[in-house]
């Protein structure tokens, strides 16, 4: 998944959080992601994120009823944008199976 997003304040403060819709067909309790940032002048930042989807009773995590849960991670806390411009994430799977069954969505929000 790519996203492309504008940033014009190199002065505040911002929390970065996953958001992540998930159902009882995914057969994990983790979910590994690797993540690729890229600033406006080509520099990219990679991390390996683990998010945790079910307790270890196998109860899906997060809010909803029934078998679908959303399910937000703080990814970055007090985040300052160092350039303005636009800037790119990529998100990419890191589990070990090629193809995944119960994730229906991931997305990211940037909240101040």
């Amino acid at each position: 998944m790519n996203y492309s997003f504008n940033a014009d304040d190199t002065y505040g403060e911002y929390n970065v959080y996953l958001n992540i819709i998930h159902n009882n067909e995914y057969k994990y309790r983790n979910l590994f992601l690797f993540t690729q940032f890229y600033l406006p002048d080509s520099t990219c930042i990679l991390d390996t994120v683990q998010l945790v989807l079910c307790d270890p009773s196998g109860n899906l995590l997060g809010k909803g009823v029934g078998e679908t849960k959303e399910a937000k991670f703080l990814i970055s806390e007090d985040f300052t944008f160092q350039w303005t411009g636009t800037h790119e994430l990529k998100i990419i799977q890191g589990m070990r199976d090629e193809r995944i069954y119960g994730i229906e969505k991931i997305g990211f929000t940037i909240s101040k």
